[in-house]
């Protein structure tokens, strides 16, 4: 019976092998930076050319407001898909890279006894990283263009628990499915795409509820950045009943992930 449940707690690979997993996450960052003239500042310049990008397309060309005051509405909006964009880009690193998790690691596999599922949490710290960098930048810039950020600000840590653990579970899954089924490398792109877009990140949300309203109601990432706007923007306190029931559904996610994972991966070996 504990042997059964054992295969469904998700952060026990962390605790029994935070030490590799730190070590890892930091070479992650460093092979990244290595022979670039700019270094670890390619770690906020990409995503920040990024999210200048969309931010320029939709607040300047397409005109997308969240602000009546016409003056004002330019620095806020940008602002807010400034903050959409770090949010989501967060979830989208951690997908992204799912599906060479361990397809690009086959030594790991073949030759060495590893401990692979920890390979999710070295990816989620790496993508960590990335956000605490453009969080700041954001924090700065609502204090240039709007002012004093507000202290309920700070409860934006705690909606981004649902997000880290969706990220962990689809990470799990995605990463075991995809040694089984190559087409996982193609079809992840698309549906990351087509989540960024079908979630209120360039737009608000009020867009949609007339006509679209359903698709906020199966789309919690979408509710997440709009709570991480209430309590950035309009100081306001986020929804804690519905910020728990879906801590808890987010919980069984990651467990599902991990399970699932962790029953595959003893026939990964065969496969590669």
């Amino acid at each position: 019976m504990i042997k059964r449940i054992k295969g469904f707690l998700f952060f026990l690979p962390l605790i029994s092998h935070r030490q590799l997993v730190l070590s890892l996450s930091v070479r992650e960052i460093e092979t990244k930076n290595a022979n670039t003239y700019l270094g670890w500042l390619w770690g906020f310049l990409g995503p920040l050319i990024q999210i200048a990008m969309y931010t320029f397309v939709f607040a300047f060309v397409f005109n997308v407001r969240w602000s009546t005051d016409a003056q004002a509405s330019t620095a806020t909006s940008a602002l807010k898909i400034f903050l959409g964009m770090t949010i989501f880009n967060l979830f989208a690193e951690c997908i992204g890279q799912s599906p060479m998790l361990v397809l690009s690691r086959v030594a790991f596999v073949k030759k060495v006894v590893f401990p692979l599922e920890i390979l999710s949490y070295v990816t989620l710290f790496t993508a960590l990283r990335n956000f605490a960098i453009n969080l700041v930048l954001f924090i700065l810039c609502y204090a240039i263009f709007i002012g004093t950020p507000h202290v309920t600000s700070l409860f934006m840590l705690l909606l981004l628990v649902p997000l880290v653990l969706t990220a962990l579970g689809v990470m799990w899954f995605v990463a075991s499915l995809t040694i089984f089924l190559r087409d996982m490398r193609n079809v992840v792109p698309i549906a990351i795409t087509i989540l960024m877009f079908m979630s209120p990140i360039f737009y608000p949300a009020s867009m949609l509820e007339n006509r679209y309203g359903w698709l906020l109601e199966f789309n919690f990432i979408g509710w997440i950045v709009e709570e991480c706007r209430k309590v950035a923007f309009d100081g306001a306190m986020p929804n804690f009943v519905h910020l728990s029931l879906l801590i808890v559904f987010t919980s069984a996610i990651a467990s599902l992930g991990y399970f699932w994972f962790m029953k595959t991966k003893k026939g990964f070996a065969d496969v590669l």
